[in-house]
């Protein structure tokens, strides 16, 4: 076996390995997409359900107060 021919075998191995590599990475970007737009709806969600309760304790508060 040739040095070429030992020198093309690691750029093989090499292109494979860095195969795997953008796929993992590519993975790991739409895996942070995913997570990210989650977190976003969580966020949105639990902004607009405390407004709501504190819209209701308002509304509750003043409901009391005119039945006393």
């Amino acid at each position: 076996m040739t040095i070429q021919d030992q020198a093309g075998n690691v750029v093989l191995a090499t292109a494979g390995g860095s195969g795997l590599v953008n796929v993992l990475t590519q993975a790991d970007l739409i895996i942070s997409i995913i997570v990210g737009c989650v977190s976003v709806v969580g966020i949105i969600y639990s902004v607009v359900w405390h407004r709501v309760r504190i819209k209701q304790a308002k509304e509750k508060s003043h409901a009391s107060r005119k039945s006393e």
